[in-house]
C-alpha cells in the first residue's frame, strides 16, 4: 500500500512539474506526505527539476555551526529558510511572503539542526508581522527581500545566535560563499539528516548576464553564485536563506537572500541571491519603524 501511495505522489509531482516554466523562485513544494502549493510563493513559477530540489553538491551542517539560521513554518510545515539578524527580526525572501489563510500559525524555528526532530535547542516564536519589500517584482523578481518580526525576541545562547549584515559597498567577487538551507530531497520529502551547505565562488553580474547564462535578467541588486560547470548550489526549499560571506576583516556576514535560479545546479546558470548591502537603508527604516 505505502508503494502504491508513492507511485501516485511521484506520478501527481512529475505531471505537475511538467508544466512548469523554466524560472523557478527557490520554494518548498513537499512537506511530508502532502504537495505543499502555496499561491503567493509559485503561482506559474514551478520547479522544472524534481531531482535537483535541495542544496545541491553540499555537505551536511555541523550541528548548530550556523545559529543564525532560521526555518519558516507554516501551519507546521517548512517553506522557507530565513537569517536572525536580530533578536526580534529575520531576513527572508520576498517571495516567501505568502498569502494568509484564516487561523493560519507562521512560526519561526531557531537553534535547529534537523527541523523534523524535536531538539532542546529549538526556540519556536510565532511570526508578529511579515513586511515584503514595496517595490518586489514577482515577474523580474527585483527587490526580493523581506522582513519577519518575531512575537518576542530570541533567547541567544551558543546555538542561537545573530548574523551581521553585510556592510555598504561590500562586495565579494571572486570569494568564496557558502549558502545553506533544508530543501527536500531527491524524492521529495525534507532531508532527514538536517540543514545542509555548499560553498560556491561569486561571480560578476556582467558574466551572469551573458547570453548563455541570464542573457540580462540579472538586475544590479541582485548577486550570482556558483560554477559554470554547474554541481553546486542552492534550490527548492532554501529560499529566503542565507547566502554567508566574509568580509574583509575575516568575520561572517550575511552577504546575500536565497532567491531564484534556472534549474539547480545546472551549467551556466548560477545561483541569483538578493544582495544584502543593497538594501541596508530599507532593512533599518523598516525595523525602526515596526
Amino acid at each position: 500500500m505505502l508503494h502504491v501511495i508513492r507511485l501516485w505522489t511521484i506520478f501527481g509531482l512529475m505531471a505537475f512539474c511538467m508544466a512548469a516554466p523554466n524560472r523557478n523562485l527557490r520554494d518548498t513544494v513537499k512537506l511530508g506526505a502532502s504537495l505543499f502549493r502555496d499561491r503567493a510563493v509559485n503561482d506559474d513559477r514551478f520547479i522544472d527539476d524534481l531531482e535537483e530540489d535541495r542544496i545541491i553538491g553540499g555537505i551536511e551542517s555541523i550541528p548548530h555551526s550556523r545559529p543564525y539560521q532560521v526555518a519558516l513554518v507554516r501551519s507546521g510545515e517548512f517553506f522557507c529558510g530565513g537569517s536572525l539578524i536580530s533578536k526580534q527580526y529575520v531576513i527572508t525572501a520576498a517571495h516567501c511572503v505568502v498569502d494568509r489563510i484564516p487561523n493560519e500559525k507562521f512560526e519561526a524555528i531557531l537553534g535547529a539542526h534537523n527541523i523534523l526532530k524535536e531538539e532542546e535547542s529549538q526556540q519556536k516564536i510565532e511570526i508578529e508581522k511579515r513586511i515584503k519589500h514595496e517595490k518586489y517584482s514577482r515577474k523580474t523578481k527585483e527587490n526580493d527581500i523581506a522582513i519577519f518580526k518575531l512575537a518576542h525576541p530570541a533567547e541567544l545562547n551558543d546555538k542561537v545566535k545573530l548574523i551581521q549584515l553585510a556592510a555598504q559597498n561590500d562586495h565579494f567577487l571572486g570569494k568564496m560563499c557558502s549558502v545553506s538551507g533544508w530543501g527536500t530531497s531527491d524524492d521529495g520529502m525534507l532531508a532527514e539528516e538536517g540543514l545542509r551547505e555548499t560553498d560556491v565562488p561569486v561571480i560578476s553580474n556582467e558574466k551572469c548576464n551573458a547570453h548563455i547564462s541570464y542573457g540580462g535578467e540579472i538586475a544590479s541588486k541582485m548577486m550570482c553564485a556558483g560554477y559554470a560547470k554547474g554541481g553546486k548550489d542552492g534550490c527548492q526549499g532554501d529560499s529566503g536563506g542565507p547566502l554567508v560571506c566574509k568580509n574583509h576583516q575575516g568575520d561572517e556576514v550575511l552577504g546575500g537572500v536565497v532567491s531564484w535560479g534556472r534549474g539547480c545546479a545546472k551549467p551556466n546558470y548560477y545561483g541569483v541571491y538578493t544582495r544584502v548591502d543593497e538594501y541596508l537603508e530599507w532593512i533599518h527604516s523598516k525595523i525602526s519603524k515596526s
